[in-house]
C-alpha cells in the first residue's frame, strides 16, 4: 500500500475510537477494488467519524450491523454528510469486517431462527 494515499491529516485523528486498526485494511480493500485514489480522503473521513461515533456510544465492533450504520447515517451525519459516498463506505466496511473478524449478519440469523421455528411448527402439526 501507497502511504501517500493514506490521508496523515486524517490517519492523526483515527487512534480514537475501534475501527482505527481497520483504516489501512479499507484502505487496501479500496486500492485493489480499482477505486480513484482522489476519493480515498472522502472513504477515510466517514471511517474515522463513524469510529467516533460508535467510541462515544461504547458500541464495540462485535455489535456492528446494518442497523448501527443506519442509525449514525441518519441520525448523526444527517445534513452534515462528508460526502455522498459514506452510505456505499460504510457497508463496504462492515462487508470487510464480517471477512476481518467474523462479524455475524444478524439478519441472516434472524432468518434462520425463524426457518427453524416454522420447521419446529410443521414437525408439531405432523
Amino acid at each position: 500500500m501507497d502511504p501517500k494515499h493514506i490521508p496523515s491529516k486524517i490517519i492523526e485523528c483515527a487512534p480514537a475510537g475501534p475501527l482505527s486498526r481497520y483504516i489501512e485494511p479499507y484502505v487496501a480493500l479500496f486500492t485493489e477494488q480499482g477505486y480513484p485514489p482522489t476519493s480515498l480522503h472522502e472513504h477515510v473521513r466517514v471511517i474515522v467519524m463513524f469510529s467516533e461515533s460508535l467510541q462515544r456510544s461504547g458500541c464495540e465492533i462485535r455489535d456492528l450491523d446494518e442497523a448501527v450504520v443506519e442509525r449514525f447515517l441518519y441520525r448523526e451525519l444527517k445534513g452534515h454528510w462528508p460526502h455522498i459516498c459514506a452510505p456505499a463506505t460504510l457497508r463496504r466496511l462492515l462487508a470487510m469486517l464480517r471477512q476481518m473478524v467474523g462479524l455475524a449478519q444478524r439478519a441472516r440469523v434472524v432468518q434462520l431462527a425463524a426457518q427453524g421455528m416454522r420447521d419446529r411448527a410443521i414437525e408439531h402439526a405432523l
